[in-house]
């Protein structure tokens, strides 16, 4: 490297000029300014296609309970699919067999036990999902 070049990464290379900040700030007010503007422009004209006036944090909330209704029955319609999938599960199995399977338990030790054992297992799983009471 001779005297003449540059170092590669000296203090001042990291150094911004006031200006910049400024400048920065001044766009980032010009947005916030843009946003409220635009919001009360939609609000203006949600009131008007509505006919009286809307109250923006009502609408909020309005539109949150909405979205966690939707996903409430996203998810309840998971579960009744998939309880659905292992009562046909357990419609297919013929009990009349006597079948050994494996179970990893969660020790990590495996255990093997009939089939009618694991299928009370499921059986009281689905209605657990089902919301049931399983006293017997």
């Amino acid at each position: 490297m001779s005297k003449w070049d540059l170092p590669k990464e000296p203090q001042f290379y990291k150094w911004e000029s006031p200006i910049t900040e400024i400048f920065k700030q001044a766009e980032e007010n010009y947005h916030k300014q843009l946003n409220d503007k635009l919001e009360e422009q939609l609000m203006c004209e949600v009131n008007y296609q509505v006919g009286y006036a809307v109250d923006k944090n009502e609408l909020i909330k309005a539109l949150q309970y909405d979205r966690d209704q939707y996903d409430k029955g996203y998810k309840d319609g998971v579960r009744e699919t998939f309880i659905a999938e292992l009562e046909k599960i357990i419609d297919k199995i013929d009990f009349e067999e006597k079948w050994l399977i494996n179970i990893k338990m969660e020790n990590g030790f495996i255990s093997i036990a009939d089939i009618q054992i694991a299928m009370s297992g499921i059986k009281s799983i689905i209605s657990e999902l089902k919301g049931e009471n399983n006293e017997s």
